[in-house]
Parts: C-alpha cells; sequence; structure tokens
C-alpha cells in the first residue's frame, strides 16, 4: 500500500506531468504526496568567477528560486483542488546536490515519481531519476514528458539487479 509519494516538480516548465501523474496517485490510494521544488544555483567554471559580477549570480538564483515559488503555488492549489494530503518543500542547490538531496529524501518515501527529460531540454531531470533509482532503495515511477492521462495500472513494469 503507498502512503506517503514523493515527486519531483517541474520548476519553469509550462506543465508539470510528472506532479500531475503523482498528484493521481495519491488520490487513487488515499496518499500523502509531497512536492520537491529546486531551485538551482549556477555553477560558474574557476576560469571565468571573477568575470561574473556577483549582482548577475544573485539574480540568476532569484529568478530560479521565484520560479520554485510558482512550481509549489501551482502544486499547492491542485493539492487542494484535488482533494489529497500534501505538501511541498523548496530548497535552492547547484543540480548535482539537487538531485542528491532528492535521492535521499526519496529513501523515506514508498515510491518517487520523477518526470522524463523533454529531448529539447537540459536534460537534468536525468540526474535525479538517476539518484532516485541508486540511492532510495525504494520504487521509483519515471514519467513520459508527453504524459497526459492519470494513473492507469493495467500494465506495470518491475526491474532489478537480480541481488537479494
Amino acid at each position: 500500500m503507498l502512503k506517503d509519494i514523493l515527486v519531483n516538480l517541474a520548476v519553469g516548465a509550462k506543465s508539470d506531468p510528472a506532479a500531475d501523474y503523482a498528484l493521481s496517485i495519491a488520490a487513487g490510494f488515499d496518499a500523502h504526496i509531497t512536492g520537491t521544488a529546486f531551485a538551482l544555483k549556477p555553477v560558474i567554471p574557476a576560469m571565468i568567477v571573477g568575470g561574473v559580477a556577483v549582482d548577475v549570480i544573485d539574480q540568476v538564483v532569484a529568478e530560479n528560486e521565484k520560479t520554485a515559488r510558482a512550481a509549489i503555488e501551482k502544486f499547492d492549489a491542485n493539492i487542494k483542488k484535488q482533494g489529497v494530503r500534501g505538501e511541498a518543500m523548496r530548497a535552492t542547490e547547484i543540480l548535482i546536490d539537487a538531485a542528491n538531496r532528492f535521492g535521499r529524501m526519496a529513501r523515506t518515501f514508498d515510491v518517487s515519481v520523477v518526470g522524463q527529460a523533454d529531448p529539447d531540454g537540459d536534460g537534468a531531470e536525468d540526474l535525479f531519476i538517476e539518484q532516485a533509482l541508486f540511492q532510495s532503495s525504494r520504487p521509483v515511477i519515471v514519467v513520459p514528458y508527453i504524459q497526459k492521462a492519470p494513473v492507469k495500472l493495467d500494465r506495470i513494469v518491475c526491474c532489478w539487479d537480480g541481488s537479494q
């Protein structure tokens, strides 16, 4: 039985198929859902760090935090609309630290839900999928970037590495 679901929210995207899918799972199983929105800090290579004004970095971080808050507001509105128990959290980190944090968090949930990277995007979602798979020891649902329909449990694929 699923009681606690973790979903990585798509920050700055027009739609969030993973969040919508995870909400449909939570509604179907009467589960609690937690959405995570990561505001990513830019990684500035050491050779050009002195050439980038601190104000520019601060502006990028502020804009990323704004889009993370918008993702949380949308998620919170969908929780209320669907009558699902849940909450959202935001953190500001560089990409690799955000993915590692998500993977560690996923250890404490029954299942984590992550969106597939859009082939036209930057592919950051792939790191979240990888960390959830290899750090959590828990089931991970990867939602296709083109997913529109809610959860439908008529076909399920289970994978493992053969270990006990």
